[in-house]
């Protein structure tokens, strides 16, 4: 499930969208093309996003043979596991969602410092309703009254791709709730940075989400548009009493199309520089664009990878849903049940064909896994690989090129899932002996949706297993020698220096202990943190109970404690891709040893601007704290820490 390759993944899209270089790169065959991706600028209008010029390689091999066997599928997408939100630390914590289906614990929520009461202020009435207009600079900006400004960019959201919200004017770590409308006037299902959804203990979505301003009053916030379809939304943010209102218009890309009707399904067609892409209804036409660069690096990256490249790059097939897939494959002669695509070699259709019905990162990763099969189709021709080996290797690289994506958390999640997933089978006997799984045909035929994962998750992890006990020669190897005409058993004996059997039974083996080194490594460092939090929750708590008729020697073990925390946290070393954390972590220990430090002396001194400046930073901590456990329980979610 890859989002795109930073934001290389949107780099035609201007000169798509301008329509220029009607050249078909795809359809030249033998040689090694460089791809000049110029920006060509012939009107005042700007773009939807920022224009990134990239250079992209296509290594084109002579032709290969290619045989019209049965199309390898792939398995749709598990659905997304529902995470469970972070509460928000409050005196009396509010109904928690449930999530629908992680194991993951919630993080206890620590009780809100409850300050000096102060007297509300009167409410200032706001319009209700006010329309973003975009202005030529691409973002559109708009007053909410009073302090208030909200920012979206780009200024012109185009249907399926994210859009980046900024609000400003707020109090310093000011607490407020953001919420989606889609055009027909029901509220959206949230959805997070890693594209996972909320669901509350009924069953129904969660539709809104808290945020807290910074120190400067601002706030940011994505909405992850992947499902997001054109016409006017409406986004209302909660500040305290008041709801402010802004609409703002989502469109279509408008891309030169022509229409193309196959057997039942209605597709637009787009001549695009890398491939032709071929999109039916419920499809965004940005995807249509956006999945050929994607396609585009995978090509480059696996040809720098393994060494090899296709004779070109496939068309691209885009059904908006499940039906629509059936219906496409039907009309080529093949049977789609429980796939999210598959490749076809037939001469009439031949391409990649994608259900888009699912988050962006899951037709990436779809796509990528397609790729794989027509790669290893043209380089090994005339081969029969065995099921274990052809899934396997697409699952592996459609992972291993995620990790490389922006969000790279959202394969993770998929990884260890699939790791989980056979290290329990294995555990309980239920896990296929390799023979079981090397003939496609009786792969393609499972329909148990839990054996149809079990095969693609084995399969990955044999991979897996493959390519960091041997290296990535041994696959290479493992494929020439089959290609040659050995046996599997003859394959692997030469690729690996071991038996058939005695690779399978040290895989088993290995399994048993195996443990992902960066998942192991955040897995001990989010422990720490949790035991960290817990006790500072256990002050929280201590200071609520002394907090009435307090006197100086009640703070000072707090204090002390807290101190020692902050010292605890200062030892911790952090992930290399949990640095960021760790340091609003840090934040937010020195930040309550302030407090903490602040409410002594004034118990100490009776210095009012001690207590005054005490109170002062509660909503510090509030916001910080919560954001903390957000991020704490995000990580737990993502590497399917118990």
């Amino acid at each position: 499930m890859i989002q795109s390759f930073a934001s290389t993944l949107y780099v035609l899209r201007y000169q798509l969208e301008q329509g220029e270089f009607r050249m078909k790169f795809h359809r030249l065959p033998g040689f090694f093309l460089l791809l000049g991706i110029l920006v060509a600028c012939n009107t005042g209008e700007p773009t939807p996003t920022p224009d990134i010029p990239l250079t992209v390689v296509a290594l084109i091999k002579a032709t290969i043979s290619t045989a019209t066997p049965a199309p390898t599928p792939t398995p749709q997408p598990t659905p997304t596991s529902q995470p469970m939100p972070t509460p928000q630390p409050t005196a009396t914590p509010a109904p928690t969602p449930t999530p629908q289906s992680t194991p993951t614990p919630q993080p206890t929520a620590t009780a809100q410092p409850r300050p000096t009461p102060q007297p509300t202020p009167t409410p200032v009435q706001l319009p209700a309703l006010i329309a973003l207009v975009p202005p030529p600079s691409g973002i559109a900006s708009t007053s909410l009254g009073k302090s208030l400004t909200l920012q979206i960019e780009p200024g012109r959201p185009i249907a399926g791709r994210d859009i980046v919200f900024t609000l400003r004017g707020l109090q310093p770590w000011q607490r407020f709730t953001a919420e989606f409308v889609e055009p027909n006037g029901v509220s959206a299902e949230w959805v997070t940075e890693n594209e996972a959804t909320f669901a509350q203990i009924n069953g129904k979505p969660v539709t809104k989400r808290d945020y807290w301003a910074d120190a400067a009053g601002s706030a940011f916030l994505t909405r992850i548009a992947t499902k997001d379809r054109e016409g006017i939304w409406n986004m209302r943010l909660t500040v305290g009493e008041e709801v402010f209102s802004a609409t703002y218009p989502v469109s279509q890309l408008q891309l030169e199309v022509r229409e193309l009707k196959a057997a039942g399904v209605e597709f637009r067609r787009y001549d695009g520089l890398v491939t032709d892409s071929y999109y039916s209804s419920l499809v965004p036409a940005s995807l249509a664009l956006d999945l050929q660069g994607h396609l585009a690096l995978v090509v480059e990256r696996l040809s720098q990878i393994l060494g090899l490249s296709s004779t070109s790059i496939p068309d691209l097939y885009l059904l908006g849903n499940e039906n629509l897939l059936k219906q496409a494959g039907t009309s080529i002669g093949t049977d789609v049940t429980w796939e999210a695509g598959f490749y076809w070699r037939g001469a009439a259709g031949r391409g990649i064909y994608v259900r888009t019905d699912f988050f962006r990162s899951a037709a990436q990763m779809t796509v990528t896994h397609e790729y794989v099969h027509l790669l290893l189709d043209e380089s090994f021709p005339n081969t029969t690989l065995p099921a274990w080996v052809n899934e396997g290797a697409a699952t592996f690289y459609e992972v291993a090129l995620g990790l490389e994506s922006q969000r790279p958390d959202v394969v993770r999640r998929d990884i260890y899932t699939k790791a989980d997933r056979v290290k329990v089978a294995a555990a309980k006997g239920t896990i296929f002996p390799l023979r079981e799984i090397e003939d496609q045909r009786t792969w393609n035929k499972q329909t148990d949706k839990e054996k149809v994962s079990l095969q693609y998750s084995e399969a990955y992890m044999v991979i897996r297993y493959l390519i960091e006990r041997f290296g990535e020669k041994a696959l290479v190897s493992l494929l020439e020698r089959l290609r040659m005409g050995d046996s599997l058993s003859a394959a692997i004996q030469s690729s690996t220096g071991v038996s058939y059997e005695q690779f399978e039974k040290n895989f088993l083996l290995g399994l048993t202990s195996w443990e992902d080194p960066l998942r192991l490594e955040v897995k001990t460092y989010v422990t720490e943190i949790d035991l960290v939090m817990k006790e500072v929750q256990s002050v929280s708590e201590r200071r609520a109970q002394i907090l009435q008729g307090a006197q100086a020697a009640d703070y000072l073990p707090l204090v002390s404690k807290a101190q020692t925390l902050q010292i605890q946290i200062s030892k911790i070393k952090p992930p290399s891709n949990m640095v960021e954390t760790h340091s609003q972590v840090t934040n937010f220990m020195d930040k309550f040893v302030q407090w903490l430090t602040l409410e002594l002396r004034y118990q100490e001194s009776r210095d009012d601007s001690k207590h005054i400046a005490a109170n002062g930073m509660i909503p510090e901590i509030s916001a910080r704290e919560s954001m903390v456990l957000r991020a704490i329980n995000s990580i737990e979610f993502n590497y399917r820490l118990p």
